[in-house]
């Protein structure tokens, strides 16, 4: 039976060059990084895509508007008798 200490695989040691070494210990800093590079693009692309909906719900009820008006005039001299 194998102890949980144990492996069933022998354990070789591996040589690895420096430079690879160097960037493996620097693995954990750089998924942080991108993990907040990540977040931080995923906030501000929903910022403005609010900022879009807002802008667009504003020009809507400006254009809404705008019509309601337009045929308020063009109704108005339709109620005039001579």
């Amino acid at each position: 039976m194998n102890n949980s200490n144990e492996h069933f695989f022998p354990m070789e040691q591996i040589e690895v060059s420096p430079s690879l070494h160097e960037k493996l210990l620097q693995a954990p800093q750089q998924a942080k990084r991108l993990k907040r590079r990540t977040t931080t693009f995923i906030i501000a692309t929903f910022v403005c895509v609010m900022l879009n909906l807002a802008f667009f719900s504003a020009q809507q009820e400006k254009l809404a508007e705008e019509q309601l008006l337009e045929t308020q005039y063009a109704n108005f001299g339709s109620n005039l008798s001579i």
